[in-house]
């Protein structure tokens, strides 16, 4: 309820530095989004945005951009038909679409913001890691971020990369996504993996 939103972001937000709009399993630009923004605008808070970008249109962005601190696009993978599998519900021609709006919109000049896309490790996308690094770079992204397997929202062990791929294959996948960071310049971690980082060239 916006009445609620409102209570809690008054009570929280004045002592804040930043507020995480992420909901794991679910999609923080849907219902509240517009009063958590408003308290943030007002109590002059940064936002961290984790989306599935399916609602991420360009009067949303411009509204959010002048507070974004980072904004993470959640994507798995680049190949159409795989990325629309694992997301039920979501267009891939949608994505690309949000994505290129962004990247067109940032063209006009530096704004803070740190952007990101990131995908979930998986049987069916660890081949495609290397191209969804190279996916992101056609739209300006600072980073990908690539994140383990859980199963607390649902179980998806026929998911798990090692049901299906010997550990070379996992580090050679992997080795081939940071390939394509250093190639492209953008940066890439690989969470709960002990493997360095790529960090981006500078500009």
């Amino acid at each position: 309820d916006d009445a609620v939103l409102r209570q809690v972001g008054d009570e929280l937000l004045p002592t804040a530095q930043k507020v995480v709009l992420t909901t794991a399993g679910g999609e923080p630009l849907g219902a509240g989004f517009e009063t958590i923004l408003d308290c943030a605008r007002r109590h002059g808070v940064r936002i961290d945005v984790v989306t599935n970008g399916m609602l991420m249109d360009e009067r949303r962005f411009l509204a959010m951009r002048p507070l974004l601190d980072h904004l993470n696009v959640s994507v798995d993978c680049a190949v159409p038909e795989i990325y629309e599998r694992i997301r039920a519900g979501a267009s891939f021609e949608r994505l690309v679409e949000r994505l290129s709006m962004v990247a067109g919109i940032r063209r006009d000049g530096a704004d803070g913001m740190l952007f990101s896309l990131s995908g979930v490790v998986m049987a069916s996308n660890l081949p495609h890691l290397a191209g969804l690094v190279r996916f992101a770079a056609r739209f300006g992204v600072d980073g990908v971020i690539l994140q383990a397997l859980r199963h607390e929202v649902a179980a998806t062990r026929d998911e798990e990369p090692a049901r299906r791929f010997p550990a070379a294959a996992i580090e050679r996948h992997l080795d081939a996504a940071a390939a394509a960071a250093r190639a492209t310049g953008i940066g890439l971690i690989v969470a709960q993996s002990g493997r360095r980082p790529v960090f981006a060239r500078p500009p």
